[in-house]
């Protein structure tokens, strides 16, 4: 079979080569046009949810601030996955929604949630707040502390993350937690 189609294509060059062309230039023409990003983003949508309870303990935090948010957040259309993080006065819920559903969308369905769950947070506790829109991807920046000259001793490194590094880094609009 494979012989035939050989000694066919062989016969009929110009035919053959026409279509190769044809072919060729179709293939360049929709790789013009295909949109290629050099690390695609397959992370699923997420809203992410912050509220701050200044002066609680995660303890305090998860019962009285994460908790009711949490309670507020079942049952949102689409939505997958639920999960949160209580640290000292900072309540962090993440809501993660069906592949396909407009991060905008989302954002609105967690915002008209929220308005409901305000009154079930202690008074002196500001009002929710969403995070900026990003992905799983665009949430996380590993990096290392290292001494050029070799001079540094690990617990110097480590003196430095904790009072140089990671200060300035929180304080950086936008960042919401450095995890040494």
């Amino acid at each position: 079979m494979l012989g035939a189609i050989v000694r066919w294509s062989i016969g009929n060059r110009v035919p053959v080569t026409v279509a190769l062309g044809l072919l060729l230039a179709a293939g360049v023409f929709a790789a013009l046009r295909l949109p290629v990003d050099a690390m695609p983003d397959v992370s699923t949508v997420q809203v992410n949810v912050l509220t701050e309870a200044p002066g609680l303990s995660p303890v305090a935090v998860e019962t009285m601030v994460t908790a009711p948010m949490e309670l507020a957040m079942n049952g949102v259309p689409g939505l997958t996955e639920l999960r949160s993080v209580s640290r000292p006065g900072l309540s962090s819920v993440t809501l993660v929604f069906a592949d396909g559903t407009d991060v905008w969308f989302a954002r609105q369905l967690v915002s008209e949630r929220l308005r409901e769950v305000v009154a079930d947070l202690p008074p002196f506790v500001p009002p929710p707040q969403l995070a900026p829109v990003s992905t799983g991807l665009g949430e996380i920046y590993i990096f290392v502390l290292r001494s050029v000259t070799g001079t540094h001793s690990a617990m110097q490194l480590r003196t430095m993350m904790d009072w140089d590094v990671i200060p300035k880094l929180r304080s950086v609009p936008g960042v919401i937690e450095v995890q040494p």
